[in-house]
């Protein structure tokens, strides 16, 4: 699939594989010159401050074929760097707010706008506004209104734990939450071979748990939104986490026209059930 197909398609999964595999392909262009120049990977980026991974030193480089070969170029002149943030509404409640230089990046989870980060010593998770992340708004509101009845509301979804505010203006950039520790261990949940492998009790235990918290996301008017195998951890319990409600929908989990809807939440959690199963487990309803 051509990336113009995909985003016709609006298929999120499709788009962000077609984007690693041309980011892998003109790395790998770049490869000589990065180790001559001793550029930084995006491991070694991930150090520092969050100001520091927003704001790196920065060279430019042009990409051109000659001769139907790929060469890197040093730009005489370097362009001027903007990050790709976007501001997002204004904090409200009584939730700590941070800026970037008071935040210590660990290391780089997901793509590249999901960090695992340290605040005062505490391990968090941050997510970033950002051109991959469209929807970090409906995320951002759904997050707040989970914590605005978060005594009432016991399921296993990451809580909010501040905002982070941009280094120069009052403007909301991206948001902390709970850092859901795993293990070497865990299982490849993406994985229907290393699924097959598991004992029938835990993989029923977890459908159990994925139909709980989503029917606890319902009552309280909030619907999950990308249901799908990628957005759920397993915790050091062996219990299991629902991540990412940003919305939108991955091809082949969620049809397009129940995208964000509570049918559509309940088509995931039934692919979800059957991805988990190796043989007919028992079809509940939530």
């Amino acid at each position: 699939m051509t990336l113009d197909a995909a985003q016709e398609a609006d298929d999120d999964g499709a788009i962000f594989s077609i984007l690693q595999e041309i980011e892998q392909w003109v790395l790998k262009s770049c490869q000589s010159l990065s180790q001559d120049l001793r550029s930084t990977s995006l491991e070694q980026k991930a150090k520092g401050t969050l100001h520091d991974y927003l704001f790196p030193d920065t060279t430019t480089f042009q990409l051109v074929t000659i001769n139907d070969q790929t060469e890197l170029r040093l730009q005489e002149t370097s362009l001027s760097y903007e990050p790709m943030i976007q501001r997002l509404s204004t904090a409200r409640r009584n939730i700590p707010v941070f800026r970037p230089s008071e935040i210590v990046v660990v290391s780089q989870l997901r793509p590249s706008r999901v960090l695992k980060v340290s605040v005062n010593n505490a391990v968090m998770c941050c997510k970033l506004a950002g051109p991959y992340y469209p929807d970090l708004c409906r995320e951002l509101e759904v997050m707040q209104h989970i914590s605005d009845v978060d005594a009432h509301f016991t399921y296993n979804i990451p809580r909010m734990r501040g905002f982070v505010r941009s280094e120069d203006g009052p403007g909301v950039i991206g948001f902390l939450m709970d850092y859901i520790q795993t293990t070497h261990k865990s299982p490849d949940l993406s994985s229907r071979e290393s699924i097959r492998t598991l004992a029938e009790s835990r993989r029923k235990k977890w459908v159990s748990q994925v139909e709980d918290i989503v029917r606890g996301l319902h009552s309280i008017g909030v619907c999950w939104g990308d249901a799908k195998m990628d957005n759920l951890l397993i915790d050091l319990n062996d219990d299991v986490w629902l991540i990412d409600l940003g919305g939108g929908r991955t091809e082949g989990w969620v049809s397009k026209e129940l995208q964000d809807s509570k049918k559509g939440d309940l088509q995931g959690v039934e692919l979800i059930r059957n991805f988990l199963s190796t043989d007919k487990l028992h079809q509940s309803t939530i």
